[in-house]
């Protein structure tokens, strides 16, 4: 069993204090995790193992911090809190609660709705990479095979309305594969990735590459861009 963090913002987050908890899909008490002592850097993230068994991901990469929480295959909820005190009740409303997840039809707490059930070879995995985030665990999950990644996996940047953008291939503009994003004008080795939200007004800046053509097949409002020669 394993539970992933990403730190989907644009600034370093200290998990100092911080925990995981879990619940029964129905139950009332909370078992905590405490996370240690690392400054979350945006685009990262971070493992938490948790008891196994000799179903799902075998072995697991190197956790970050160890627990021996027993999780429900198909249907539970969980909770990430910036304080390690334990919650208490079937759906706790706290200050501390940073984000909750509950998963299967019968989670009687989650934001908006259920995420779909997982399985014992399947986990719920948050879209585009952890990027995806709508309050809604209906649509902001789905289980699949997962890949767990842990502090020292490759960086994963979301994109941001006012990100900087160029395009990386040819295509259409509304799609995000079209377009690479960093939050730098120079675009930065190691700050750049694919981007997981298409340009508009918000752009700080809009390159179309050379030898890249983008096709507009709706109207799109933007400012300052600029087109490569050949582009």
């Amino acid at each position: 069993d394993f539970i992933e963090i990403f730190n989907a913002g644009n600034a370093a987050q200290s998990l100092n204090g911080w925990s995981i908890q879990y619940a029964p899909a129905t139950g009332t008490a909370w078992q905590v995790t405490n996370l240690s002592n690392v400054s979350l850097q945006p685009g990262q993230y971070y493992l938490i193992a948790e008891s196994f068994s000799a179903n799902g991901v075998n072995p697991l990469p190197a956790a970050d911090v160890n627990g021996s929480i027993g999780m429900n295959a198909t249907a539970a909820k969980v909770a990430l809190l910036n304080s390690t005190t334990a919650l208490s009740g079937a759906c706790p409303v706290s200050a501390n609660i940073i984000d909750l997840v509950g998963y299967g039809s019968t989670a009687n707490c989650n934001e908006t709705a259920p995420a779909p059930a997982p399985s014992t070879i399947t986990a719920d995995l948050r879209k585009s990479s952890g990027c995806i985030d709508n309050n809604n665990n209906s649509t902001d999950f789905l289980a699949s095979t997962p890949t767990p990644r842990n502090t020292s996996s490759p960086l994963n940047f979301c994109s941001y309305p006012t990100d900087y953008y160029r395009t990386k291939t040819s295509g259409n503009w509304n799609a995000p594969s079209t377009w690479e994003s960093a939050t730098n004008a120079v675009f930065t080795t190691g700050l750049v990735s694919p981007a997981t939200l298409s340009p508009d007004n918000n752009a700080d800046t809009i390159i179309i590459q050379s030898g890249h053509t983008v096709t507009l097949t709706a109207d799109v409002t933007t400012h300052v861009h600029d087109v490569n020669n050949g582009g």
